[in-house]
């Protein structure tokens, strides 16, 4: 009884003190008020003369914060009205900032001003009255406190015996129904043998109940290894699957730390830098192998879901360089950030890449073969036609010239006028000057096809690009001077640029055979035939070379825009096009030089395709 009594006086104690404490607590809350409620009132008074919107920002902000700590009072509704004249100060500075109202004038503002003065006047009151209060109620539970004090210690000089006893009590009485219950349960589950006769104890009740609740714990226990041995059995398959996956990969794949270094690789990456399987083991960075590699730049590729693949050159331990396209993905494990970098060996790809660019050639050549043959047999016809001319000619002035050694002025000039010397020597600047102009023409076509005929070899260079479109409307002639005539509008401002010249003529040219074939189309589906137009711009437009082939033929149906630069994609019959040409030519023109290709068409309207090169 007498230890209930210690632990009730201990207990009111105990609330008396925490009564206190909130108090206290009140106390610093109102403190922390009155200075947020000073500095609000500050800020006012700046706003109020300066009229700033972010003074306006702030003003809002630490009013609702004096209004939240005004909520968290025990007797909040003493602040009631403090908080009714702060959202009043801040309704009334708020209509200043309405969007859409007019500019206040200087009576205006004088009325926000006094109004705001009238609200805010006496506004410490309701924070000075509730600390006054909080003062006195501090000072009485202090009191009250002192007291229960001395109470609790007159408690505690006659509780000590009484409470030996009982604790002696209390031991023996634990001893007998607790503790050595307890034991037994302890042997029991050890053995997994918790049963109602292995257990005697029928009381007090929560040890018995204490019993079922163990037998079945060790029950579910059991489950639970078994469950679990089943699931690191599935995880360990998972993982093998993965590993075997990842071993028989046909691209490399390795795995590498934030930091760059190895710690795993595939059977397909060790092939290809000539690690040996027992010097898997040693420690490898991503740096020894591709030495520009940057693994943070791919931290966006992680954020956004995307893995982007990228050209690069891959060291072996042979010293071999090896093309590569590279994929890297992020991924993270207990905030640890780890790399999977997928390695493709493209060196195969380019090889085929360059067989279908030298088969393409060859079906651009073999559509220009006839032409050119034509247009370089025209001039070499006139060629050889002037030779023979000058050949006879200079026959005759052999001749002239021996039957006049003997002769004298006279006879000389009578012989000069039978054999018409006047014609050959009239003739002959003429022969010689279309002579010369013939093989001037056949120079040009060998020029232009010395540039197309073998792009797979040629290196960047500079060249004029306004040099290569006319070289290919040369070589293409034999295709559109039938159906079309060529408008060329050239920049002359355009400088050169660094460039592929193989590659961009064989763009140029598959451009125009295929307009050349559009207009063909269309004027045969004409009642009357008129001549087509094709019409090449070239614009520099800031630090780009902007290029249009403009034709008049029958367009491109909007059911295959999609499809018009895919590999082997052709609208043309069997053994006309082999659907390579626009393929190749977005490549040439977006991979080799970092440029654009796009077409605007409507269907028998015409098509425009345009081509966009960067200077640098």
């Amino acid at each position: 009884m007498s230890v209930g009594i210690v632990l009730y006086n201990s207990h009111k104690l105990n609330l008396k003190q925490q009564e206190l404490q909130e108090s206290t607590r009140e106390e610093l809350r109102i403190k922390e008020a009155e200075m947020l409620l000073k500095q609000w009132l500050m800020s006012l008074d700046l706003y109020l003369n300066n009229r700033q919107a972010y003074i306006y920002d702030s003003l809002v902000d630490q009013g609702e914060a004096i209004i939240f700590l005004n909520n968290q009072f025990k007797y909040k509704y003493r602040l009631r009205d403090l908080n009714e004249k702060i959202s009043a100060v801040l309704d009334l500075c708020s209509e200043v900032h309405q969007p859409g109202k007019k500019k206040r004038n200087e009576n205006d503002w004088y009325h926000i001003i006094t109004k705001s003065d009238t609200i805010t006047e006496d506004l410490y009151a309701p924070l000075q009255l509730y600390k006054a209060d909080l003062v006195l109620k501090i000072d009485r539970e202090k009191i009250k406190i002192a007291s229960r004090q001395i109470t609790l210690k007159r408690t505690l000089y006659i509780c000590p015996t009484a409470l030996i006893v009982f604790t002696f009590l209390m031991i023996k009485w634990s001893n007998r129904t607790i503790v050595n219950p307890i034991k037994l349960l302890r042997v029991l589950a050890s053995k997994e043998e918790i049963s109602t006769e292995n257990f005697p104890y029928n009381n007090p009740i929560e040890l018995k109940s204490l019993a079922d609740t163990l037998k079945q714990y060790v029950h579910d226990l059991e489950k639970a290894k078994e469950l679990a041995w089943l699931k690191t059995k599935q995880v360990e398959h998972i993982n093998m699957r993965i590993s075997s996956i990842m071993e028989t990969a046909a691209d490399a794949i390795i795995c590498s730390k934030a930091s760059g270094q190895i710690f795993a690789m595939n059977a397909s990456f060790r092939d290809l830098v000539n690690i040996e399987q027992n010097d898997s083991s040693k420690v490898y960075l991503c740096q020894d192998f591709i030495s520009d590699i940057n693994l943070q730049k791919y931290n966006v590729h992680f954020d956004n879901k995307k893995v982007l693949p990228e050209q690069n050159i891959l060291s072996g331990l042979n010293g071999e360089k090896i093309k590569i396209e590279l994929s890297v993905s992020k991924f993270k494990i207990d905030e640890n950030v780890f790399y999977t970098i997928i390695i493709r060996d493209v060196r195969e790809r380019e090889r085929m890449q360059a067989q279908l660019l030298q088969s393409q050639k060859m079906d651009s050549i073999g559509i220009l073969a006839s032409g050119i043959a034509h247009e370089i047999n025209t001039p070499i016809q006139y060629v050889s036609n002037y030779c023979l001319f000058l050949q006879d000619a200079y026959k005759d002035i052999l001749k002239y010239l021996e039957l006049t050694q003997d002769l004298d002025l006279e006879q000389k000039k009578r012989l000069y006028d039978e054999m018409d010397l006047d014609f050959i020597n009239t003739e002959i600047p003429v022969a010689l000057d279309g002579s010369l102009e013939g093989l001037q023409k056949v120079s040009d076509i060998v020029k232009s096809m010395k540039i197309m005929a073998h792009p797979s070899k040629a290196k960047k260079i500079d060249y004029d690009i306004n040099s290569l479109i006319k070289e290919a409307v040369l070589l293409s002639e034999n295709e559109w001077k039938k159906y079309a005539i060529v408008e060329l509008l050239l920049d002359d401002e355009i400088p050169e640029i660094y460039c592929f010249p193989g590659f961009l003529s064989q763009t140029f040219i598959n451009i125009i055979i295929n307009a050349s074939h559009a207009i063909e189309a269309q004027i045969k589906k004409q009642k009357i035939e008129t001549n087509g137009k094709i019409t090449i711009t070239s614009k520099l437009k800031g630090q780009e070379i902007n290029i249009k082939f403009i034709d008049t033929g029958t367009g491109i149906n909007d059911k295959i825009r999609t499809k018009i630069f895919d590999p082997f994609f052709t609208t043309k019959d069997i053994g006309v096009g082999t659907g390579q040409g626009l393929a190749l030519s977005h490549d040439f023109i977006v991979n080799k030089h970092n440029g654009s290709i796009n077409f605007t068409s409507n269907s028998d309207l015409g098509c425009t395709f345009v081509i966009t090169l960067p200077i640098q």
